[in-house]
């Protein structure tokens, strides 16, 4: 069994890529150096303008946050064709979550290791319901730049995470239906069993509502 602790998880099934007419309005715009500035040198992050193209593909368009060793985008996938609603005829554009990762991850091979474990989980029981409910891996690129050689991962665009959602209900001093709570806990454990029994792949890390997001 491979072991892994990625942030995996989602609720329901849909499409590998999202089809959506604008970015979510929740996400806003931040300064390329937004986090730690001080990661933003040699080894460290790369940096990254609103309207940057990676891979000839991928155009950024705005920040969703970051990590110690990343940071995330949404970006528009420009390769694939508009598509043409028959409601409305309105074209809308296809989104993707875009990972950078930092230039010392990518030499010491810690990100190396979340790719392959990405690459297995797609490659399960497609007919199991548990894979649905794990994030997909589109596509996977290298990136030179000022500070060094970058890892980009690109994965399918996912919607709040259950402590959003959770905070959503806090504000309005509620408490979560539910309801919701049995559906996001019956969908995690779906994925769950996927990862095991299909992939051979044994989830070590917690497994938090700020993991499980919703679409």
């Amino acid at each position: 069994m491979k072991k892994a602790n990625q942030n995996l998880f989602k609720p329901r099934g849909h499409s590998a890529v999202h089809s959506v007419s604008s970015p979510p309005s929740r996400i806003t715009a931040e300064p390329r150096t937004a986090g730690v500035p001080t990661r933003y040198c040699p080894g460290g992050y790369h940096p990254v303008n609103l309207g940057d193209r990676f891979h000839d593909r991928y155009r950024v368009v705005q920040k969703f946050g970051f990590g110690v060793y990343s940071t995330a985008w949404l970006a528009n996938d420009e390769w694939l064709q508009p598509l043409i609603t028959m409601a409305n005829f309105s074209q809308q554009n296809r989104y993707v979550a875009l990972k950078i990762v930092t230039a010392d991850a990518l030499s010491s091979e810690k990100h190396i290791d979340e790719l392959r474990m990405l690459q297995k989980t797609g490659s399960g029981d497609g007919q199991h319901p548990g894979q649905l409910r794990i994030v997909s891996l589109l596509d996977h690129f290298e990136h030179h730049g000022p500070h060094g050689t970058h890892l980009c991962l690109v994965m399918e665009l996912l919607g709040p995470s259950l402590s959003d959602i959770k905070s959503l209900y806090l504000r309005q001093k509620q408490k979560v239906p539910l309801i919701i709570v049995k559906r996001f806990l019956k969908q995690a454990l779906m994925g769950l069993d996927y990862l095991h029994r299909s992939c051979g792949i044994v989830h070590t890390g917690d497994i938090s509502v700020g993991k499980i997001t919703d679409i």
